[in-house]
C-alpha cells in the first residue's frame, strides 16, 4: 500500500530543510515526507529521495541535501527508515560525479560518525548496513579507505569500553578494511594496533578472539615483529606471549596462496 500523504512541514523542519538545500532541490512533498511524524511516511520519503538524487548531480548543494536526508535516516529509531535512507547512498554511488567533489568528506563527516555509532547497534541488520555503507565509501576517491579507517581506529569512548558489542562493531569492519585495502591504510597501523591491544584486554572471549584476528591482519600488513613486540610490551604476558608466538609462527610459514583448509 502507498504511504499516506505527509502532514505539512513544521516551521523548525522547514528551516532545517531550507538550510541545506533539501527543500529547494527535492521539493515540498519529499521534504515533508522525510520530516513526517509517521515512520511509514518517512520511509517513503527516503525512497523518493533515492529516486530523485541521481537527477540532481551537479546542482549546487546536491550533496549537502542528500547528506541531510541520510543523516535524518541515520538518527531514526525505526530500522526500516534507516535502511531506506541507505538507498540514497546507493543512488549516489552509482551516479558518476555525485560523490567526486573535494569537499565530499567534509559534507559527509557527520553522517560517517553517525554510521560508526550504528556499528554497535543492538539490531544485526542495522550493524550490517552501517558497516556496508562505511566500507562502500572506501572505493570512492573523494573519501577512500584512510578516512574510513581513521574512524574505525579512533579510541572507543570511555562509556562504551565495557560493551562487547561496541568492540565487535569496530573490530569486524577493521578486519575487512585491512583485508581489502591494507596497503592504502598502512599509515593507520599504529592507532589500529592501540585499539586492538585495548580490545585484547576485554573480559569478553569473543572480543579477544576478534582482536586476535585483527592483530593477525595487521601483522600481515606491517610484518615487523619488533614493532609488534614493542607496541604490545605492556599487555598482560598471558595474553601477549601466545599472540606473539602465533604471529612468529605465521611469519615463519611459507605464504600459501591456495584456498586449502578454510
Amino acid at each position: 500500500a502507498a504511504a499516506p500523504p505527509p502532514e505539512p512541514l513544521e516551521a523548525a523542519s522547514r528551516k532545517e530543510a531550507e538550510a541545506c538545500g533539501l527543500l529547494e532541490l527535492y521539493g515540498e512533498e519529499v521534504a515533508a515526507r522525510v520530516f513526517s511524524r509517521s515512520w511509514q511516511v518517512r520511509q517513503s520519503g527516503m525512497a523518493a529521495a533515492a529516486a530523485k538524487a541521481p537527477s540532481l548531480v551537479g546542482e549546487r548543494r546536491a550533496l549537502a541535501a542528500a547528506a541531510k536526508v541520510m543523516l535524518i535516516g541515520a538518527s531514526d529509531k525505526m530500522v526500516n527508515v534507516f535502511l531506506a535512507s541507505l538507498d540514497v547512498l546507493a543512488a549516489l554511488i552509482s551516479s558518476p560525479g555525485a560523490l567526486g567533489s573535494r569537499d565530499a568528506e567534509r559534507e559527509l563527516r557527520p553522517l560517517l560518525l553517525s554510521w560508526r555509532d550504528k556499528l554497535s547497534d543492538s539490531n544485526g541488520r542495522v550493524r550490517e548496513a552501517a558497516e556496508g555503507a562505511l566500507l562502500a565509501l572506501c572505493s570512492l576517491p573523494a573519501i577512500g579507505p584512510s578516512a574510513v579507517g581513521a574512524l574505525l581506529v579512533a579510541p572507543l569512548p570511555p562509556a562504551k569500553r565495557n560493551s562487547s558489542q561496541a568492540w565487535l562493531g569496530r573490530l569486524a569492519p577493521l578486519q575487512r578494511l585491512l583485508r581489502e585495502h591494507g596497503p592504502q591504510v598502512r599509515e593507520l597501523s599504529d592507532p589500529a594496533l592501540r585499539l586492538v591491544k585495548e580490545a585484547l584486554g576485554s573480559a569478553s572471549g569473543q572480543v579477544r578472539a576478534e582482536a586476535t584476528e585483527a592483530a593477525r591482519e595487521l601483522f600481515a600488513l606491517v610484518g615487523d615483529m619488533q614493532v609488534f613486540a614493542r607496541q604490545l610490551a605492556d599487555l598482560k604476558p598471558a595474553l601477549r606471549d601466545p599472540l606473539l608466538a602465533s604471529l612468529e609462527q605465521r611469519s615463519a610459514e611459507p605464504a600459501s596462496e591456495s584456498g586449502e583448509g578454510g
